[in-house]
């Protein structure tokens, strides 16, 4: 079983108690999805935006595969429709700077099709008036722009077949587990300094959610 440690803390920007990764003190604190992503969609060391983007690519093999946002909104039933604008947000917090991944062999048709939608979103978000009030990007050229978003897609290859070969799991097995982890997170009391302990295997979907109070 691998575990990840997480400690309830308030989120400065959107005024709520989340989880942050006891190894990853950095990060936003997030809610039971961004535990479960964190806990099943990061398979490396890699941190920064280039880290993110490779787990990116194991939620297009967890939850692309796996069914995750069928079913829950009929506009944004797609993986790409899920990720481009974080993409674009990522890149945009990066400086529009993506470093090149070693080479990563293309997934199925279908696969790269999300892909390339991925990409074209991720242009059109990063035109959009909310990242231009946020970030400075006017320096970036659409070619520089392009170069960047073709090395994410290298880095979301890399993840994609990563997940491919440390699950022995079905998708469709992983992403329930994926979503009972979410749900079981989400549906807890919380308070800040509170902790958060989550076991997981990559064989089989066994899983457990243990949570102490800080005040107990």
């Amino acid at each position: 079983m691998i575990t990840k440690k997480f400690t309830a803390k308030m989120h400065d920007d959107h005024g709520f108690v989340g989880w942050v990764l006891n190894t990853m003190p950095h990060f936003d604190p997030a809610t039971g999805m961004g535990v479960a992503h964190d806990c099943l969609e990061h398979l490396t060391r890699r941190v920064g935006f280039e880290g993110e983007m490779e787990a990116f690519g194991v939620s297009l093999w967890i939850r692309g595969e796996g069914g995750y946002w069928q079913g829950r909104s009929a506009h944004n039933s797609e993986w790409f429709q899920n990720t481009c604008g974080e993409v674009a947000e990522f890149l945009a917090e990066a400086n529009g700077v993506c470093q090149k991944p070693p080479r990563a062999a293309e997934l199925e048709d279908w696969q790269e099709e999300q892909l390339q939608k991925m990409k074209a979103k991720a242009i059109e978000s990063w035109d959009s008036e909310e990242l231009a009030d946020r970030f400075s990007l006017e320096h970036i050229t659409e070619e520089q722009l392009s170069a960047a978003l073709e090395n994410v897609l290298g880095w979301v290859r890399r993840g994609f077949h990563a997940a491919d070969k440390k699950y022995t799991a079905y998708q469709y097995d992983v992403c329930y587990m994926f979503k009972q982890i979410e749900e079981e997170v989400d549906a807890l009391s919380i308070n800040e300094g509170d902790t958060l302990t989550v076991k997981f295997s990559r064989d089989n979907t066994d899983y457990s959610v243990t949570h102490k109070s800080f005040y107990n």
